[in-house]
């Protein structure tokens, strides 16, 4: 009975054919079987006939049975029965997918996609709506209600869909879901497709809601893993450290760490290892501050993800501060200004002490003045200038400067101070003083110290006064609880003046004995060498660039909105605010995913809620199994036909010779056929499966890419690049093998015949160790070209025909740069000089590769566009070699070199 209900026919109409089955029953029972034809001897064996009135043989019942049985099977065929799991029976409304596509979702995407498209492509097959939400992207956020989407249209969308850098919003689903009619979730299929990992809000809101309207399927399309998080990095005085989370705690994990700069070079990469039952290590990378100044971003090798990606800015740049030493020793050096200073700054800058002269040779970011007035007008003039090109002038107040505004508090500007200050100092706590001490107020939000939490005892004692009639608001970065200004600040060109009306030390206030101190040092630093000017906090940064979810840095996201500078350091990362950098090309900001996420944990589900790691087939399609039982029957229909008429014996060997044929003939003639069918018809580039996925996958891609350049470079068509394998493939159809050499990788000495012939009827192989300094590969390629029987190699003319095919050049890098390419002496050559074997190291086919979005998926090393584009233009001459030979390679680019020979 359980059969019978889950049984459906998508094309129930066809059924009426079975009213046609008696009709056919009583056929077949009054047609006879065709007679038997027998060899009998003549006349003498027709003695004894007679001439009675006989009835013609009807047919047996079986054969009746038989043929009626074959005819219901084609009825049943043609109306397409489906035998659906118990849990689906009454599901003849829409199927609903919800799809997680926040950033969790990037590790395992492919599998989703996939998983998608064969629930859509079961939906339209069953001729039932699809719909899609998403809760991390809004799908149809300006339209009403859920709209219902055929096949076609619903494959268009999966299609489009790529993870969100940003985590998913249950909420805003259960709220779609509540404005949306009960009555269109009658019938629905509701299915899941979760990441199997929770965030700050909880599932259980967004699985009643679920429940609530239709049967829910859970679906995880792989085994819950771990998912790296990097948090905010942390400077030293010497490099960073920087906190690696993970979502679980089971079993030990390397991660590589690896810094490159902004053309993708790698300046650092250290391995870290997460133990058995912990969720994170604190990685501790040590890097020269040159190094460190260049770097762009962190990243974890291997890990494709935003949260396992940090874009650095000026932020985590030790910038060089220089601290003014007078050359007089202190009497109490440990409660020296410049003592005080060194402290405070260690770990947030580069620490230099010495002359002003001396330290403005060098590049600067900030310049620091503790208690020292500026009195020689050339040294003024010198750091007037240094300001205006956009360094940052740091003065502490003290006694000497004190004393310096009392004998001439008109010239503060030649004295490089932000404000007018009042002649000697103010102390609290004095005969004429009601307050003891001054407290710190609350920083504007104009102030680059906004957000910082101040003590309660933090206290000044004595401080200078800045004359009010000279002071403005936008000047004052901090004052005290008085009004009075405690941290005022000019722009001087593209620089600034900052003056702190109180010592560096603990003489005058308790300011530099507490943590603020510090954090004020680096805001101040913050400023420095085109990072954000903090007192232009209103003003609204642009989306240069945004980060996909899969770590990629492009495009700015069509949703992304300009932040006001001062909520940068608390933006939440979302739809409008992806992460990736803000700002202009001068002063630019990065925000980044995992410096405020919380981190993900592995969903658990109630029992009763089904949930599965892997798509379950929810329905069988019985019209395999129908079409096998036609045939099968039919030919026992044929056999039994051919008995009775006795030609059995001599249809029976042609039968077994038939299945013979298809039984123990081998099926790679087949295969070699189809083979050589797909690559005669158009010309593609192959290259060697060597075994190892990873370089296999780096080939065929790298390939491809080659291919898209030729395309839109030249009138080359070429088809999908073929992998092959030298023992058992043919290699005539290819003009061109890349062969990657791979560490084990041995071949076989009829793969090496195989690719000598290929070679000596014209055929070209690029030999690639991927690596120039790879010495293992270097000595496998050494042994391949002894045994290929190859002429003496050399390395490539200047004057080669490769060096021109379709563009002039003379460097063919890859993602490498510097390696030499060999060819074979033209000389020694039977054929037109082209070299049949071109060796070399510079792993071509990690430059070429590119992704699905036309992106190169590999950095190249040293890096930059221009070395991209070098290793595109040998591909393109390469190919053209591979195809045209020397033709006309004399001819080539004569007005070219005719116009350089003219100059």
């Amino acid at each position: 009975m359980l059969l019978i209900n889950n049984l459906t026919f998508l094309s129930p109409w066809v059924l009426t054919g079975l009213l046609t089955l008696p009709v056919f029953w009583w056929f077949f029972r009054i047609t006879p079987p065709v007679p038997s034809r027998v060899k009998f001897p003549p006349i003498a064996f027709m003695k004894d006939f007679s001439t009675s009135k006989q009835t013609s043989l009807k047919s047996p019942w079986w054969l009746i049975l038989l043929r009626v049985s074959i005819l219901l099977a084609i009825i049943l065929y043609l109306a397409r029965p489906v035998l659906y799991a118990e849990f689906e029976k009454s599901f003849y409304g829409p199927l609903i997918l919800v799809v997680d596509d926040g950033w969790t979702a990037a590790p395992d995407w492919g599998k989703r996609r996939d998983t998608m498209v064969e629930l859509v492509n079961s939906a339209a097959y069953r001729e039932r709506g699809v719909i899609v939400i998403t809760t991390a992207s809004d799908l149809y956020v300006h339209e009403a209600g859920l709209p219902i989407l055929n096949g076609k249209k619903a494959l268009e969308i999966i299609s489009s869909l790529e993870p969100k850098p940003w985590a998913a919003d249950w909420s805003k689903t259960v709220n779609r879901l509540e404005n949306t009619p009960t009555n269109f979730f009658n019938g629905a299929e509701i299915i899941w497709l979760s990441d199997g990992l929770e965030l700050k809000n909880s599932k259980e809101s967004l699985l009643k809601a679920l429940q609530e309207r239709a049967s829910v399927r859970v679906m995880v399309p792989r085994e819950i893993g771990t998912i790296p998080v990097l948090r905010r990095p942390k400077l030293e005085s010497d490099g960073f450290k920087i906190l690696l989370e993970r979502s679980g705690n089971v079993g030990n994990e390397i991660h590589r760490l690896v810094g490159r700069d902004s053309d993708g070079f790698i300046l650092v990469s250290k391995d870290f290892r997460i133990l058995d039952g912990k969720q994170e290590v604190l990685a501790t990378v040590k890097l020269p501050a040159g190094a460190q100044n260049r770097l762009a971003r962190l990243e974890l090798f291997g890990v494709r993800s935003a949260a396992s990606t940090v874009l650095l800015d000026n932020r985590w740049s030790r910038h060089p501060i220089g601290i003014v030493d007078a050359g007089i020793a202190d009497s109490q050096p440990l409660l020296a200004p410049n003592y005080f200073l060194e402290r405070a700054f260690t770990g947030v800058a580069e620490i230099r002490k010495n002359d002003i002269e001396a330290l403005l040779s060098r590049p600067l970011a900030v310049l620091v003045l503790s208690d020292m007035p500026l009195f020689d007008q050339m040294i003024s003039k010198k750091i007037q200038e240094w300001v205006t090109k956009g360094g940052v002038l740091l003065h502490f107040a003290g006694p000497s400067l004190a004393h310096a505004v009392s004998q001439n508090n008109e010239n503060y500007k030649e004295m490089l101070l932000p404000v007018k200050l009042r002649a000697g100092s103010r102390m609290f706590g004095g005969t004429m003083s009601w307050n003891k001490s001054g407290t710190l107020s609350p920083f504007p939000d104009s102030s680059p110290f906004f957000a910082l939490s101040i003590p309660d005892d933090v206290t000044v004692r004595r401080q200078v006064v800045a004359e009010p009639t000279f002071v403005v608001d936008h000047l004052v970065w901090a004052s005290l609880s008085d009004g009075s200004p405690l941290v005022t600040c000019d722009d001087l060109g593209k620089g600034k003046i900052v003056l702190v009306h109180t010592t560096a030390n603990s003489a005058w206030s308790n300011l530099a004995m507490s943590g603020l101190f510090v954090e004020m040092l680096e805001r101040i630093v913050g400023v420095s060498q085109g990072v954000i000017r903090e007192h232009d906090s209103n003003l609204a940064l642009q989306p240069l660039k945004s980060l996909d979810a899969f770590g990629q840095l492009g495009q700015a996201a069509p949703s992304s909105m300009a932040i006001p500078a001062r909520y940068l350091e608390d933006i939440n990362v979302g739809p409008n605010y992806p992460p990736g950098i803000y700002g202009d090309k001068e002063a630019w900001y990065a925000i980044n995913l995992g410096f405020n996420i919380e981190l993900p944990k592995p969903i658990v589900f109630s029992p009763e809620i089904d949930v599965t790691n892997d798509l379950k087939k929810s329905e069988i399609n019985l019209r395999t199994p129908l079409l096998i039982i036609v045939l099968s029957l039919f030919i026992i229909d044929l056999l039994v036909s051919f008995n009775m008429r006795g030609a059995l014996a001599s249809f029976l060997p042609g039968l077994g010779a038939l299945i013979i044929v298809f039984c123990f003939t081998k099926g790679g003639y087949a295969e070699e056929d189809k083979f050589a069918l797909k690559n005669s018809l158009e010309t593609r580039i192959a290259y060697v499966k060597t075994g190892n996925s990873n370089v296999d996958k780096t080939s065929l891609a790298g390939l491809a890419g080659l291919n898209t350049i030729l395309r839109h470079r030249t009138s080359v068509e070429l088809g999908v690049p073929q992998e092959i394998d030298l023992l058992r493939d043919e290699l005539v159809f290819f003009p061109l093998i890349y062969f990657p050499i791979v560490e084990g990788h041995a071949l076989a000495q009829e793969a090496q015949s195989n690719l000598i012939s290929y070679m000596r009827y014209g055929g070209i192989v690029l030999l690639d160790a991927r690596d120039p300094l790879e010495i293992n590969n270097w000595e496998a390629i050494r042994l391949l070209v002894r045994r290929l029987n190859s002429p003496k190699l050399i390395p490539l003319p200047e004057d080669h025909v490769l060096t021109r095919t379709f563009y002039l050049t003379t460097d063919f890098p890859g993602r490498w740069a510097g390696g030499t390419l060999w060819v074979e002496l033209a000389d020694e050559r039977v054929f037109d000089g082209v070299s049949s074997i071109i060796v070399g190291g510079n792993d071509w086919a990690s430059a070429w590769a590119i992704d699905d979005q036309l992106r190169p998926i590999n950095p190249v090393i040293p890096g930059g566009a221009r070395q991209r584009e070098l290793a595109y233009r040998f591909g393109v001459n390469l190919v053209m070699y591979a195809l045209t030979g020397n033709y006309k390679s004399d001819q080539v680019h004569t007005p070219l070199i005719l116009q350089r020979l003219g100059k």
